[in-house]
C-alpha cells in the first residue's frame, strides 16, 4: 500500500476514510439515480397529455381519450398512501365545487387512475372515500416516470383537447385554473 500504516498513521486513516467516503458518495448518486427514475419525462404545461388505457371498476377497457371533449382533472393515487386518502377528501370537496361552476359551460370529468397492484384494495378505498365520480381507472401497470409522476398522490388539470393547464396538488392552484374557463 502507498501508506504505510506503522510510518505514518495519520495518511494511513486519511486514505481509508477517502476510499469510503469515494464509496459511500457513489452509492448514494446511484440510490438518487435509481429514485429519478432514468425514464422520467417531465410533462409540462402545454403539452398533450400522452394516452392512459386501463379497466374501470367493472373491468371494462377505458381510457383517457374517452374523455375528449372534457375538462379532466387526472388525479393519480394510490390506496395505501396516507397522503393520497387524505387528499381525496379534498378531491371530493373539489369536484364538487368545480362541476356546479362548469356544468352550464363546459364537461367536466375527474379520472382517477390508481396506482395499487391489488385492484380490490382499490375499489374498497373508492368506497370508502367517497369517490363518487363514475371514472376510475385501474391500470395492469403504468410507467409513473413516463407520465411525470415523481410521488403520490399527482394532480393533472387538462384542457378539452388533454392539453396540461397544471400539475398540482394544490386545490387553490387547480381552483385558479378552472376559474379561467368560465
Amino acid at each position: 500500500m502507498i501508506f504505510d500504516r506503522g510510518r505514518n498513521p495519520f495518511l494511513y486513516r486519511l486514505s481509508i476514510y477517502g476510499i469510503g467516503f469515494l464509496i459511500g458518495t457513489l452509492l448514494s448518486l446511484k440510490y438518487c439515480e435509481m429514485r429519478s427514475g432514468a425514464n422520467f419525462i417531465k410533462r409540462v404545461k402545454g403539452e398533450v397529455f400522452p394516452e392512459i388505457i386501463g379497466r374501470d371498476l367493472n373491468s371494462f377497457e377505458s381510457k383517457l381519450s374517452n374523455y375528449n371533449g372534457h375538462i379532466i382533472m387526472l388525479s393519480f393515487w394510490s390506496s395505501v398512501n396516507p397522503s393520497c386518502r387524505s387528499y381525496n377528501v379534498e378531491l371530493v370537496a373539489l369536484s364538487e365545487e368545480v362541476g356546479s361552476v362548469l356544468k352550464d359551460s363546459l364537461p367536466f370529468t375527474v379520472l382517477s387512475v390508481n396506482m395499487d397492484f391489488n385492484q380490490e384494495l382499490a375499489k374498497a378505498a373508492i368506497k370508502k372515500d367517497s369517490l363518487y365520480w363514475e371514472s376510475h381507472l385501474l391500470p395492469d401497470s403504468l410507467d409513473m416516470g413516463f407520465y411525470g409522476i415523481r410521488e403520490l398522490p399527482c394532480v393533472y388539470l387538462l384542457d378539452t383537447n388533454r392539453v396540461i393547464l397544471a400539475k398540482t396538488t394544490n386545490t387553490n392552484a387547480l381552483r385558479h385554473a378552472i376559474s379561467l374557463w368560465k
